[in-house]
């Protein structure tokens, strides 16, 4: 009896269109990552403003929720001078999150200073 009301309940969910919402929901969304003179980690002198912090590339689902995890863990922020140190450390902070199967640190030239892009790709 439990087997035949767990297939049925089983079936109503597969049919229902919450789950296909679900489904929907899932598939990866990709927000694509600033475009610009890129920099490499070296170049920029040690005075160097950041202007912004980006965090794009693929993600599992909402975006949101995870964008707001790896903005907490980041320790680089608008108006800091860009410290290679500090950037380690936000690296291994975001990483140790345990989400991604890629992570980059990108540094791209802005208007008003250095935009320090982290690039993703969320484990799915």
């Amino acid at each position: 009896m439990v087997r035949f009301l767990l297939g049925k309940s089983l079936v109503a969910v597969l049919l229902s269109p919450l789950f296909l919402l679900t489904a929907v929901a899932s598939t990866p969304v990709s927000e694509p990552c600033p475009s610009g003179p890129n920099l490499e980690p070296g170049d920029p002198p040690d005075e160097m403003v950041v202007q912004s912090i980006e965090i794009c590339g693929t993600f599992a689902g909402d975006p949101k929720p995870l964008k707001e995890l790896i903005g907490s863990k980041i320790e680089t922020g608008p108006g800091d001078r860009l410290d290679p140190g500090t950037l380690k450390k936000d690296f291994r902070a975001v990483w140790s999150l345990g989400r991604m199967d890629s992570l980059r640190i990108g540094l791209a030239q802005g208007k008003r200073g250095i935009i320090v892009v982290f690039e993703i790709e969320e484990r799915g």
